[in-house]
């Protein structure tokens, strides 16, 4: 059984297929939202910061929003493997079983970032020598900013109206703000319709960026302002327009590889557009773009044939042990993905396993 999908752009494609895949031609990793899903791909993440990278010395682009900014975080530790583990065990630990209030995930939510912040953590992302971290939120106005839920709904109701008339009617309700280092953040400053503010980050600012990444509208509060000129605004979950971050959205292009590691085998490019599966991006969108993700066989052999999911809590409210064990199964399973990554990259088999992306 092939654990692995493997699609590439026509700007890299025929590249890999007569070179293989040398790290020094990674110019970015991109990293989607997606919540409990990540802990699917938890062991090909670890094997790509721990084994794969270190092959290189190019300064390389990070970005994500939501779970895929937590996880680059913890990827760019000194030890990546235990700390994107630790990243996995303690989101596994979540626990709702007396119910989800906006308060009980804010505090989860905090535990988690703090743990993955602990001893230098926020330095190491930082200060990398390598890599520059960048996660995105949006940053709201009117009903959307309200922290009243029934003023809330409503604004997601008149952004969710939006959203069936394309991404541009939705600039008109949303904007995104990239937090990132200030010398990396002009390659961010955002290339489709959505008005885009980079903010440097800081020892000061950096948990409460990734707080901001990761606030789900309606499940959790907004993260207030970052500087004077924010008053009035709050800050959500920069997977709203960016579920699976477009790097043509985002970041100028160069002749560098965006490696992809991802859950799914396709992208869904904002978070209304779940609800539009006839939305699919096209793939003159991804030409620079190298995606690498569960095999779908992968997927079917996991428990119940399917990812985690972070409707999981409410699904196996009744016995989170179980929701747990199979969290952690899928977590072990993992690692299966990683090392046939590796396998195909060191034995150069992995040119005659790319395949194009496809409309």
């Amino acid at each position: 059984m092939s654990q692995l999908c493997i699609r590439a752009g026509t700007s890299v494609i025929d590249q890999i297929r007569a070179e293989g895949l040398p790290a020094h031609r990674i110019a970015a990793v991109f990293a989607a939202s997606g919540a409990a899903k990540w802990l699917t791909i938890c062991g090909l993440d670890q094997a790509i910061f721990s084994r794969f990278l270190p092959a290189s010395e190019q300064p390389i682009d990070l970005f994500g929003t939501s779970v895929g900014a937590f996880k680059l975080a913890a990827g760019m530790q000194a030890d990546s493997v235990a700390a994107l583990a630790n990243l996995a065990e303690c989101y596994i630990q979540q626990d709702y079983t007396e119910g989800a209030s906006r308060d009980d995930i804010d505090r989860e939510t905090q535990r988690i970032l703090t743990s993955v912040l602990k001893d230098g953590g926020s330095k190491a992302v930082l200060n990398h020598s390598r890599y520059s971290f960048h996660c995105a939120a949006v940053s709201c106005r009117g009903r959307l900013a309200s922290e009243r839920l029934a003023t809330q709904r409503l604004g997601m109701l008149h952004a969710a109206v939006l959203a069936t008339a394309g991404r541009r009617a939705q600039a008109t309700a949303w904007r995104r703000t990239v937090f990132g280092a200030v010398d990396s953040l002009p390659r961010f400053a955002g290339r489709d319709c959505f008005k885009t503010t980079g903010v440097a980050l800081s020892e000061e600012n950096i948990h409460k960026a990734l707080r901001a990444s990761g606030s789900i509208p309606l499940a959790m509060y907004g993260v207030g302002a970052f500087d004077n000129r924010d008053e009035g605004v709050r800050y959500r979950d920069g997977g709203v327009i960016d579920y699976h971050p477009l790097p043509d959205n985002l970041r100028t292009p160069d002749d560098g590889i965006v490696l992809y590691p991802h859950f799914y085998d396709g992208f869904t490019e904002g978070w209304f557009d779940k609800f539009a599966p006839w939305r699919k991006v096209a793939a003159a969108r991804l030409k620079n773009v190298l995606m690498v993700s569960p095999s779908r066989e992968f997927v079917a052999s996991l428990p119940e044939g399917a990812i985690p999911d972070r409707r999981d809590f409410a699904r196996l409210s009744h016995n989170p042990a179980l929701r747990q064990q199979r969290w952690r199964e899928a977590v072990q399973r993992s690692e299966e993905l990683g090392d046939e990554f590796m396998a195909l990259v060191d034995s150069g088999d992995i040119a005659s396993r790319v395949e194009p992306f496809v409309d």
